[in-house]
């Protein structure tokens, strides 16, 4: 039988038996992108586009050949294969034809992406900016209606004087829904961003932090207020607001996220460029890391 043991302990009061850690807030700026058109985020994009056009080209030829044998007209679907929306091209020098360079080309008519940021405090999520054409984003369209009085005649003339022509079907409750505000028009600091989106968080210094929210609400103020449009042709767009009007000089290392753009001749800075600059920019830099 084993022979029983007693210990004794002495009780210490409570607050000899415990302590305080107190941790400085910390400060993250997190930029997001919607850049899903691209082998940049989808490896199997351009084999997806394929396989797809195989698809579509299999059910046009059926319906094709059901309208011939029974006399009908269904319409035949089509499939246009996307250009690369973000690719390397050649330029040849204007003067001299021996001289070349390869650079960047973002296609943003195939598609433009999107680029959002929001600040982090601690672990709250503070301050949020994402500049988008208010008609593209129906539940944001919806509520500027709602909280709008009626327009008057020459506000109605505002928003169909754009520089895409107006057409009576895309008016709704006063504001053009068509092309033109997609182009130039009201904007919203809140676009939604329905699909797959990419984020960097990078831990930032408290005076940048405030530097960047002072910017963002200012930015977000102008736009709600409509003194600031969405632009396309001045490039007054998603990541030139982000980039260059809210972040600014902040964070002097950070990217610009230029690259030509719509034309050959245009470097602007765009999502698809931003993005593969942050990641190149990530893979060098401490503080900072890639989610999904």
């Amino acid at each position: 039988m084993t022979d029983r043991v007693i210990t004794t302990g002495i009780a210490e009061p409570i607050e000899n038996n415990s302590y305080t850690i107190h941790v400085e807030d910390a400060y993250f700026l997190v930029l997001g992108f919607e850049v899903n058109k691209s082998p940049l985020t989808n490896p199997n994009f351009e084999e997806d586009m394929k396989k797809k056009q195989i698809e579509i080209k299999r059910k046009a030829k059926q319906i094709e050949e059901t309208n011939k044998r029974e006399g009908r007209s269904d319409p035949i679907p089509t499939f246009d294969m996307p250009k690369g929306v973000y690719s390397s091209v050649t330029f040849v020098d204007d003067h001299d034809s021996n001289i070349t360079a390869e650079t960047m080309f973002h296609r943003a008519q195939e598609d433009p992406g999107h680029t959002f940021m929001y600040l982090v405090k601690g672990e709250r999520a503070t301050t949020f900016f994402s500049f988008g054409p208010l008609v593209s984003d129906p539940h944001r369209l919806e509520e500027y209606i709602e909280s709008q009085p009626p327009p008057d005649p020459i506000s109605i003339y505002i928003q169909t004087s754009a520089v895409v022509p107006y057409r009576p079907q895309d008016m709704f409750k006063g504001i053009n829904m068509g092309e033109a505000n997609r182009i130039r028009g009201l904007g919203t600091p809140d676009y939604r961003i329905p699909e797959k989106t990419f984020l960097f968080k990078k831990k930032i210094s408290e005076e940048a932090y405030h530097q960047i929210k002072a910017q963002a609400e200012k930015n977000r103020a102008e736009i709600i207020s409509g003194s600031k449009y969405y632009n396309v042709i001045l490039n007054n767009t998603c990541a030139e607001e982000v980039r260059n009007d809210v972040i600014g000089d902040a964070i002097p290392d950070l990217p610009y996220g230029r690259s030509r753009a719509v034309l050959t001749a245009v470097e602007a800075i765009n999502p698809y460029a931003f993005y593969d600059q942050m990641k190149q920019y990530a893979a060098k830099t401490r503080y900072i890391g890639e989610f999904v």
